[in-house]
């Protein structure tokens, strides 16, 4: 029986773009684009990891009344299974990402419908994508 994980993302989004960051080649995922997230620690709350997660690799303070919970995601790799709990952020202004340079590479702010069909998107990207924007 594969190990199951729990971890959240968030999907940041502002003026229409939405905030995609590429694994460093080091990491798990190397080289993959994703959002913002990671897993959950001992006994949070998906939505205080994911407001963690979002601080430690972006450097963006998020306030709870922010996040908008959207759903879970259940997706099978080689190793485990993981329960991503996926959220949204509609940020009221323009923020300076300041990436953590041991965990992503580079960062983009993209299209719904970029993200959607991005080259090396991490398993589920397109799934949560169809989730709040609809088919694109």
């Amino acid at each position: 029986m594969k190990k199951r994980i729990e971890a959240a993302g968030t999907v940041m989004e502002f003026g229409g773009q939405v905030l995609m960051l590429c694994r460093d080649l080091k990491k798990a995922h190397g080289g993959e684009w994703g959002f913002p997230g990671g897993k959950v620690e001992g006994n949070e709350s998906p939505s205080v990891a994911v407001a963690r997660e979002l601080f430690q690799e972006t450097g963006y303070v998020a306030v709870p009344s922010e996040l908008e919970f959207v759903d879970t995601f259940i997706f099978e790799f080689p190793e485990h299974i993981t329960n991503y709990h996926a959220f949204r952020i509609v940020l009221k202004g323009e923020v300076a990402v300041k990436i953590n340079n041991a965990e992503h590479s580079e960062f983009l702010w993209l299209s719904p419908k970029d993200c959607h069909n991005k080259p090396g998107a991490m398993l589920g990207v397109k799934e949560i994508i169809e989730k709040i924007y609809g088919q694109l």
